[in-house]
């Protein structure tokens, strides 16, 4: 059981994929959206396609490299109470 809770902040990422390259536990995985409806043009830009999705956080053990390099900051990786 991981010890850590991954969040990717979707109204801002552009889904570039350096998480899911650099993860060495694959925590990540870029999905195709299927979004509809108005709410969500201004969100998700039309030319992305794509969302960020945190598939296996059970497995994270806090190295921080999809936070550190993620180029628009909005991953967080913070360490769960005990």
């Amino acid at each position: 059981m991981s010890r850590y809770n991954v969040y990717v902040n979707q109204s801002q990422c552009f889904a570039c994929g350096i998480c899911e390259d650099m993860c060495p536990r694959r925590v990540f995985r870029l999905k195709p959206t299927d979004f509809k409806g108005p709410e969500y043009e201004e969100r998700i830009p039309e030319w992305m396609g794509t969302i960020t999705e945190v598939v296996a956080e059970d497995r994270c053990f806090g190295c921080r490299l999809c936070e550190n390099q993620c180029p628009v900051g909005v991953i967080e990786v913070t360490q769960k109470e005990a």
